[in-house]
């Protein structure tokens, strides 16, 4: 569905665009329904599409099998929204190694630059029908791949992919402090009774 005076288009569920579309004689008036999937652009590349992913509906668009999709794999995304770009020689490299699969989707004919405009890069998982847990969104050059995120953005999404701590770094840290605790308060009892 499209919004906005024609700058967003949102993805919507079956269910949702059929109630949109309904007729009825008192509607039901909607401001705004989905998950912003693709927004357009004021200036692209001459050989790109005029509308590039929005970071909302990345993780979406890659369950219904985006073709523009590259897998990659946890150390690929760290280092790309650590260094928010990444050049071409740098990507094939890392692909390479294994890092990434899908990189024939983003390359032209030839096989060498990059076919330019936006690009979804999912965490890959072990199962194929498996839902990725998050994507990012960046743009492809014919030199090199930028991420398209604001600076919090990309720290908030470093957070999710470390992952959340495990029961036993938890309880191994709390104890650390514990210990650490103790031995302060041991040197300050050495302390009063030297004095």
């Amino acid at each position: 569905m499209r919004a906005e005076g024609d700058k967003s288009i949102f993805l919507v569920s079956e269910a949702a665009a059929e109630l949109l579309r309904q007729e009825v004689k008192l509607p039901t008036r909607m401001v705004m329904c989905g998950v912003a999937a693709f927004q357009r652009t004021g200036s692209h590349h001459e050989r790109a599409c005029p509308w590039q992913l929005a970071q909302e509906g990345a993780a979406q668009l890659c369950a219904l099998k985006l073709r523009r999709q590259l897998a990659c794999s946890r150390s690929f995304l760290r280092q790309l929204l650590v260094e928010r770009e990444l050049t071409i020689a740098e990507v094939r490299s890392l692909a390479a190694q294994g890092d990434a699969t899908g990189l024939e989707a983003l390359s032209e004919a030839d096989g060498g630059a990059f076919s330019p405009g936006s690009i979804a890069l999912t965490l890959s998982s072990k199962d194929e029908g498996e839902r990725p847990p998050f994507a990012l969104v960046a743009n492809a050059s014919e030199s090199s791949l930028e991420l398209l995120l604001r600076q919090q953005e990309a720290g908030s999404l470093m957070e999710d992919l470390a992952g959340q701590p495990t029961v036993q770094e938890i309880l191994a840290t709390n104890q650390q402090e514990g210990l650490n605790e103790d031995d302060e308060a041991d040197s300050g009892d050495r302390e009063a009774d030297d004095v």
